[in-house]
């Protein structure tokens, strides 16, 4: 109840009392540590789990893997995924890997994990295409982007707007302004994550002039900015050295009370 609440002071503090700790207590200790930020704690429970494998299930290890892209340790991630092999719930459990190995900057094992997988859905294809992104390696991703939809799944939102903020950072213009327009060619809105991805994405690939006309047109749409697009936006104010941008971007913040 303690764990489930958030209250992880009077769970630890209950946790601690019993004797024989059976895998429902050990396992939710670790998701409530997980999920809230605890990492280290949560991590820490895996040596507690490691005497008795009969404590893991697929849940138990999603929330580690969580746990280890919070504390960006990839090897723990490694120890991890080998327990999981041995225990032969690689398939269970791929989607979690994909997305540890991914954030930590290795794409490498998380496409082996993405090419065993026997069946992908729609989180194992975006995890992979977001990776991609993120690296800049463009190619690999809208490629991963076109076999999904011949697949039969619909890219999600976040497989539009990663795609859209990767063409934009390694400043290719046409790419992304080609995928915002296939957006509104499938029939769908582009929200204002979509237009902080772009904004941000050109600003980041230091095309600061780009940044600002996408500014303006998310403006013009009727789109109110947030303090995502500012942030965004701000680099490109350096990148161009102009004080007058920079002054209008804060008339901007004070107006709308972003600050």
């Amino acid at each position: 109840m303690y764990a489930s609440c958030g209250d992880l002071g009077s769970a630890r503090f209950i946790f601690e009392r019993i004797q024989k700790a059976n895998a429902f207590a050990v396992n939710w200790m670790v998701l409530a540590s997980a999920f809230n930020g605890y990492f280290e704690e949560a991590m820490g429970y895996f040596s507690v789990m490691r005497e008795s494998m009969n404590f893991c299930n697929k849940f138990t290890f999603s929330a580690l893997l969580k746990a280890c892209v919070g504390l960006m340790d990839l090897n723990k991630g490694k120890e991890v995924h080998a327990i999981v092999k041995m225990m032969g719930l690689e398939s269970e459990v791929g989607n979690p890997l994909i997305d540890t190995y991914g954030k930590c900057g290795h794409l490498c094992y998380a496409r082996k994990v993405f090419d065993r997988m026997v069946e992908r859905d729609i989180v194992s294809w975006t995890s992979m295409i977001c990776g991609y992104c993120n690296v800049g390696k463009m190619d690999i991703a809208f490629d991963l982007f076109q076999r999904m939809n011949l697949e039969g799944l619909n890219p999600n939102d976040f497989a539009w707007n990663a795609l859209v903020s990767g063409y934009a950072r390694v400043g290719d213009i046409s790419g992304a302004v080609a995928l915002f327009d296939g957006i509104v060619g499938e029939g769908l809105v582009p929200d204002l994550i979509t237009w902080n991805a772009i904004i941000s994405g050109f600003a980041q690939g230091q095309q600061p002039v780009e940044a600002f006309k996408w500014f303006r047109d998310t403006l013009m749409s009727g789109i109110k900015p947030d303090q995502v697009t500012i942030t965004g936006l701000l680099p490109a104010c350096g990148l161009i050295g102009s004080i007058r941008k920079g002054r209008e971007i804060h008339g901007y913040i004070y107006r709308m009370a972003l600050y």
